[in-house]
This record gives C-alpha cells, structure tokens and sequence, in this order.
C-alpha cells in the first residue's frame, strides 16, 4: 500500500473518530448543562422548572445517578411520589450504596401509604449510612412509623 494511500485511511478513521467524539462531547455538554440548570432550579424552590431541566438531563445521560437522584427529589417535592419513586429506583440501580436515594424511595413509598414496601428502604438506608443511626437515635422516626401501619 503506498503512503499516501495509507495516510488517507488513517486520516479518514481519525476523521471519524473525532467527529464522534464530538458529538458525544456535545451531548455531554448539554446533558451537564440541564443538569446544572435543574439542581440550580431545585435550590431555588421552582421544582417544576427544575423536573423539566432535569427530565432533559437524564434524557440525554440516562446513567447519571445525580441527575435522576435530583429528578426524584423535586418531584417528591410537588408530591409526585410515584414519579418520584421512579426517578429513586433508577438513582439506586446505578448507585445501589446511595443511602440518600433509599431513604427517599422509602419515603416515597410512605408518602404513598404502601408502609410495608417502605421498610426494606429504611433499613437499608440505615445499613449503608451509619449517618442516619448517629443522628436519630430512635432509628429513625418513619422506620416505626411505618411498622406501626404494617
């Protein structure tokens, strides 16, 4: 093969190889940006305006633990708790550790008055942040709660 054969192949795969990059780089780009825009939103109260940057987030990068996390927080916030619990399923499948998401997925479930499916996330919770031990020492006052309903 001559050289300028093989230097057209290669500058060709480069070629293409940098175009994608781009475009996934792009997409990351705005991905983080609706992020950002949504858990700004979220910390200013607007939860509606925060939900719709962050549906968009998560549209575009569907792994991102945060991004669903924060979606589940501001729908549990306009008291969308089916949708909320979604959002925290999807956050505790790609971080099962996030003792946050568990503790919010019970309360969803609570919140929903489905106490008995709200234990197990409690205790879990409880199990990955020793947190949540130390700063209520009655083992968290929902946890009983719900075992009152069960």
């Amino acid at each position: 093969m001559s050289f300028i054969k093989m230097l057209s192949r290669r500058y060709t795969v480069l070629s293409v190889l940098s175009t994608a990059f781009l475009l996934v780089s792009t997409d990351l780009y705005a991905a983080s940006s609706e992020f950002e825009n949504g858990l700004r939103q979220y910390e200013n109260g607007a939860y509606k305006k925060a939900v719709s940057a962050l549906q968009g987030a998560v549209s575009r990068e569907p792994k991102s633990a945060d991004a669903n996390f924060y979606l589940g927080l501001s729908l549990y916030k306009l008291q969308r708790y089916t949708a909320a619990g979604s959002a925290f399923d999807q956050t505790i499948a790609l971080d099962p550790q996030n003792g946050s998401a568990l503790l919010f997925r019970g309360l969803a479930h609570q919140a929903g008055g489905a106490y008995a499916k709200a234990i197990p996330y409690f205790e879990k919770a409880i199990a990955v942040n020793s947190d949540l031990n130390r700063h209520s020492p009655s083992r968290m006052p929902f946890l009983a709660c719900c075992r009152c309903f069960v």
